[in-house]
């Protein structure tokens, strides 16, 4: 039986796969994990220092410290995307136990 760390390895390099390489680029984790991004926000992204953190035994997410706060790459990325917003309006919310957690949605 792998690891999550081990899991997670094996599903971003089969995600990889399908992606067109001229639209993404990949960051490096802690765990010796990559993260994939939007090409766009390469140059941000990686000014920080990401790592990987699981959550729920087998959840694993990216995150850094920015701004004397635990940021999530998720979050991070959103907030790049929509600089009006705040990172407290692009935080996820749990709605039931069966769907853990889902973004706020993009503004119109």
């Amino acid at each position: 039986m792998q690891s999550p760390v081990e899991n997670t390895r094996a599903a971003v390099q089969t995600l990889i796969q399908s992606l067109d390489p001229a639209l993404i680029a990949l960051v490096a984790t802690s765990r010796d994990l990559e993260a994939i991004v939007d090409k766009r926000f390469d140059r941000q992204v990686r000014a920080h220092r990401w790592y990987a953190v699981i959550s729920r035994g087998d959840h694993i997410h990216a995150a850094a410290n920015i701004d004397g706060r635990r940021i999530s790459l998720q979050r991070y990325v959103m907030k790049l995307q929509y600089p009006e917003r705040t990172y407290e309006e692009l935080k996820q919310v749990a709605t039931s136990a069966r769907s853990r957690s889902t973004t706020s949605s993009p503004p119109e």
